[in-house]
């Protein structure tokens, strides 16, 4: 039987996608001018647009933010928030072609490739992103705890 209103809950998520471009043991990241990532380092992404898979999003936010063109290879992971509900998707990613970085002045403090030892260690890159890159590198790191606080309300499933 089909389920009446009454019984359908709808719940609010949101949808997000970002991309991974390791080129020469770097890795390319972004700095946010706002949220609770202002002035740390990130992985580039954002939210999907309506019309868009998940694929034209991520390489959509990375052209956005970085100036950079890419192809999307394949979902690197998608981590599950409970609260405040949302969904976001990291798709690996490489560049068609070399241009300059181009960071959004509308919504970065900048953008730029960092060494992946330095990414992996340094205090000014997000804990989650640095939780991302490790497991992306490193198979066997996939089921490290997530850091704090992140371990309470989110899940992350790598491919």
């Amino acid at each position: 039987t089909t389920p009446s209103e009454a019984q359908v809950r709808k719940v609010f998520m949101t949808t997000g996608a970002g991309c991974l471009l390791i080129e020469n043991h770097r890795v390319l990241l972004v700095s946010p001018n706002y949220g609770p990532a202002k002035g740390a380092w990130i992985l580039p992404g954002g939210f999907i647009e309506e019309g868009e898979t998940l694929e034209e999003a991520a390489a959509r936010e990375l052209l956005e933010e970085t100036g950079q063109v890419a192809r999307v290879l394949s979902p690197v992971y998608v981590r599950y928030r409970k609260k405040p509900q949302d969904v976001y998707w990291i798709f690996r990613v490489e560049r068609r072609a070399e241009a300059p970085l181009q960071a959004q002045a509308e919504e970065l403090l900048g953008a730029r490739f960092w060494d992946l030892e330095e990414a992996l260690v340094s205090p000014d890159v997000r804990p989650m992103t640095r939780y991302f890159l490790l497991g992306a590198l490193d198979p066997s790191k996939r089921l490290e705890p997530l850091p704090d606080p992140h371990a309470a309300t989110d899940r992350v499933f790598f491919f």
